[in-house]
């Protein structure tokens, strides 16, 4: 029997876009992937950032709901938002094993359009930002390059392969790059661990053995006050009670 790769490709597709969610603020429009049933969302700091109002989360069936900020990562330009509702979280890879040529895909709202996906193909992997036209912040870390389209909009959605598993946020663009095809996306590896910090943080009889730092994302003794690789002051599970009360009351 013949193998139709095209068709289970875009089975896979559909089944990630579930995943996906449209985010919208006062400033920006752009992507949010769910990473949680419980309704946890990871997207880019950058754009619900210095937000003035709420936060609006649409679904793929086109609902929207009222989202909560629960913490940011500035250092790699993760926010994570919750909403109340049960949705299929998109499949992460913790270690992701990626090949320069590899085919990956984009999804997101470019544009403030509905679900678009974008394939192209990994240009470099374990790329360092040391110069040109990039954020300071992003210098240091190692990124997954790719020439796959994206643009305004697919910003916080994912970079999958071709099994439909999550390697990557899609974080950043080479706006100077007249031939475009230069963009960057945060490897999994990275936020894998925070999720299953989350995925233990919102069971309130779940005892948390350690404290995530939200400045270098390290994790430290929760017996501690600050973080033992950069020294920031912990505050994450101070406001642990805080958090899961507006959960509570957002129901």
């Amino acid at each position: 029997m013949k193998f139709d790769m095209s068709s289970n490709i875009s089975k896979t597709i559909d089944n990630v876009c579930k995943s996906v969610v449209k985010i919208y603020t006062k400033k920006a429009v752009g992507a949010g992937v769910v990473v949680l049933d419980r309704g946890l969302i990871m997207t880019n700091l950058h754009i619900v950032e210095d937000t003035v109002g709420k936060i609006s989360v649409e679904t793929i069936d086109g609902r929207f709901h009222n989202a909560i900020y629960i913490t940011k990562f500035k250092r790699f330009d993760i926010a994570f938002l919750k909403i109340n509702r049960e949705l299929p979280p998109i499949k992460i890879v913790e270690k992701p094993l990626i090949k320069v040529g590899e085919p990956v895909f984009a999804i997101g709202h470019p544009h403030g359009l509905g679900h678009t996906v974008n394939r192209g193909i990994v240009s470099s992997k374990n790329r360092r930002l040391l110069n040109g036209d990039f954020p300071v912040k992003l210098f240091g870390l190692e990124w997954i390059q790719t020439d796959t389209p994206i643009g305004k909009g697919h910003s916080g959605g994912p970079l999958i392969n071709e099994r439909g598993e999550m390697i990557g946020i899609n974080t950043w663009v080479d706006k100077e790059e007249k031939t475009s095809g230069i963009n960057f996306s945060l490897p999994s590896s990275y936020f894998y661990p925070w999720i299953l910090y989350f995925r233990d943080y919102f069971k309130p009889s779940k005892r948390i053995k350690n404290s995530l730092c939200t400045v270098c994302g390290a994790f430290t003794p929760v017996t501690e006050y600050y973080c033992g690789f950069c020294g920031a002051k912990l505050t994450l599970d101070i406001w642990r009670k805080d958090i899961l009360h507006k959960i509570k009351a957002d129901k």
